[in-house]
């Protein structure tokens, strides 16, 4: 059998906009996406917020003109035939990753069907809006759209013993070839099942090339020959699959760039007299980042008796630490391979960005006499308590950045702790039920019941359909399962990966966010399987290094081993 392709079509239009490239038919990647879904309209040479979007209440401003300005809105809507608006709202739109771009807008919401004078409608709103907008100085969008009709998809993992799983495995490498050919600006290429966003609708095996947002290209050519190369493959199976080519990125935890980690409140109830999995950490130079603490281990050098109590982060949440040795650090680790340590490298608990934001919020507090419970004063006590520490610990080996021999990124921190100090009583603790938010734990009530007393000991291998637990220090705690398909990635300069790959098992929130890298993720059997270092924050997936190759890396570059705690 062959695989059979399915697509979206692509409506062309035209070329003005500023979406366009300067060679025929050339456009943005969000322009092309938009082309496809003829349910959502924005006006002339607009597109609509690209998929996935965040959204905040709108501006007072904004809501107040949308109030006024309801009845000619709805008057010159029922003028260019949209018959039904089931609801009109202002809200503050931008494209997930791109805070900056925020803007007031107005969404109309209609069960329209006939959606071919749409875009003239937005126009005709666009004006009417701007003409009272503009003197208030703001720029506001407008956008039309049928939510049960516009494209929504979502992924969700590849199962074992699947038809899609086994024809995805033998046409990767003809996908992989097509990318490359191309020369587009990919930054990843998924494996995926795809379905309508909260609606039981069929699976569809999707494969998703992931590009740099803004980048342009001539698309329906890349996509038409990659359906053409997978169709050609022989497979066992009689198959649909779909081409998705979407914006997108993978980014380390760490490093969201493009949507920077907003510090934390640190309140009594989150922040305990023993440092947990999952709390905030940094360097002592990193006044502007917080990231995640993870497993808890002994480290037993090589001919020694005495073990040393440590934990695990991601390097590249400790490289701050060293800026003059980062560029040696990178490519050669540290401590590795007999190498001396050349500057040490302190980590604080909590993070300065997060202590600091606290510490003004709760003092502010006090000062306005608000302490229910004492729960500022102790707050400050514990800040207090950590600050004299002068640290948490010092960073002992670290592996710097690159591939291994199973093309996954290594990318771990081993962290002494000072003794005596805060660190001295820490454990590996599985989350409570009660503190991993509903929707995460459908369906496994039954089977993920820990009791206070429980810890995780003993490390697991990470297999594929596994569900797989998370603590972290902005999203918590979280729960996934592993995808069959491992997810390719381009981290630049020609270096590229073959991630594990972990879907939020809740739909539309994420597993892993901005400064949860170096998290600690562990099965059902309360075993550490792996290190979190990175996220797709346009799928909800996040990346595991397997606690596996991390102890392997650790015994091959230090000659000593970890066991948990």
């Amino acid at each position: 059998m062959v695989v059979r392709s399915v697509k979206r079509k692509y409506l062309s239009e035209d070329t003005s906009s500023e979406y366009f490239g300067p060679e025929a038919n050339a456009c943005s990647i969000e322009m092309y996406n938009a082309l496809k879904d003829p349910y959502r309209a924005a006006p002339e040479n607009k597109i609509p917020v690209p998929l996935p979007h965040e959204t905040t209440r709108a501006s007072p401003m904004a809501e107040k003109i949308l109030d006024e300005l309801d009845d000619p809105i709805r008057e010159v809507l029922k003028e260019c035939g949209v018959k039904v608006v089931f609801h009109m709202r202002a809200e503050r739109l931008w494209q997930r990753g791109f805070p900056e771009r925020a803007k007031d807008t107005v969404i109309i919401t209609t069960h329209d069907t006939d959606a071919v004078r749409w875009k003239a409608a937005a126009q005709c709103v666009f004006e009417i809006v701007q003409e009272r907008a503009s003197p208030a100085g703001l720029q506001m969008r407008v956008e039309i759209r049928n939510p049960e009709l516009m494209y929504n998809d979502e992924s969700e993992i590849v199962r074992r013993d699947t038809p899609a799983l086994r024809t995805f495995q033998l046409i990767e490498p003809y996908v992989e070839a097509q990318v490359e050919k191309h020369s587009v600006q990919w930054t990843s290429i998924a494996y995926h099942n795809r379905h309508r966003r909260f609606q039981s609708t069929p699976l569809t095996p999707t494969v998703i090339i992931f590009v740099r947002p803004g980048s342009r290209h001539i698309w329906s050519l890349v996509e038409e020959q990659i359906r053409k190369e997978i169709v050609s493959v022989s497979v066992p199976d009689d198959v649909e699959v779909n081409v998705e080519i979407l914006p997108g990125f993978i980014t380390l935890c760490a490093s969201m760039n493009q949507e920077p980690t907003k510090a934390k409140l640190l309140d009594i109830d989150y922040l305990s007299a023993i440092p947990t999995n999952g709390a905030s950490i940094s360097t002592e130079l990193d006044s502007k980042a917080a990231e995640s603490l993870g497993p808890v281990v002994f480290y037993q050098a090589d001919g020694e008796v005495e073990r040393t109590k440590c934990f695990l982060t991601c390097y590249h949440v400790i490289e701050s630490g060293d800026p003059q040795g980062r560029r040696t650090n990178k490519d050669k680790g540290i401590g590795l391979e007999g190498r001396k340590v050349f500057r040490q490298i302190t980590v604080e608990h909590p993070a300065k960005y997060d202590a600091e934001h606290t510490r003004a919020i709760v003092s502010a507090q006090l000062a306005a006499g608000q302490d229910p419970n004492s729960r500022n004063t102790r707050t400050l006590q514990i800040l207090d308590r950590f600050a004299a520490a002068k640290g948490l610990g010092n960073v002992k080996h670290a592996s710097g950045h690159w591939v291994n021999e199973a093309n996954r990124r290594m990318d771990w921190a081993l962290v002494a702790l000072k003794s005596p100090g805060p660190g001295d009583d820490m454990q590996n603790k599985p989350a409570l039920a009660k503190d991993i938010p509903l929707p995460f734990l459908e369906g496994l009530q039954f089977l993920y019941n820990p009791e206070p007393k429980d810890t995780i000991k003993t490390l697991g291998s990470i297999f594929k359909d596994d569900v797989v637990v998370k603590t972290g220090r902005s999203t918590r705690a979280t729960v996934g399962q592993v995808n069959q398909m491992r997810r390719k990635i381009d981290w630049g300069k020609g270096v590229t990966s073959h991630e594990i790959e972990v879907k939020s098992l809740a739909s539309g929130q994420p597993f892993a966010s901005g400064g949860d890298s170096g998290s600690m993720v562990y099965n059902l059997k309360f075993q550490w399987v792996g290190l979190l270092f990175g996220a797709d924050v346009y799928a909800d997936m996040g990346y595991v290094t397997p606690a596996e190759d991390i102890a392997n890396d650790i015994k091959e570059k230090t000659g000593g081993t970890i066991t948990l705690v």
